[in-house]
């Protein structure tokens, strides 16, 4: 999932993904790494959050740790509060 997406931002798109389906694993890939933005996604219920660009590895990390219900976030990213 991206932030910015095009009719409907990421934000938002997760947000209603998550109450149809609360289960639902979600990992952002994005170029914003403002912490509020981080932080709101992450309260969300996403379990990962990938900074654009991503180094090789990352995005399947960020997959694999989701699939097993763990958190990835890119290096320098700040964990949620």
């Amino acid at each position: 999932m991206d932030i910015g997406l095009p009719s409907l931002n990421g934000i938002e798109a997760a947000r209603r993904i998550h109450k149809l389906n609360p289960d639902s694993k979600i990992v952002f890939l994005s170029m914003e790494d403002d912490v509020d933005v981080v932080q709101e996604a992450l309260g969300l219920g996403a379990l990962g959050y990938i900074r654009k660009p991503a180094p090789a590895g990352a995005i399947l990390a960020a997959v694999e740790a989701a699939c097993q219900g763990k958190q990835y976030l890119s290096p320098g990213l700040t964990p949620p509060r």
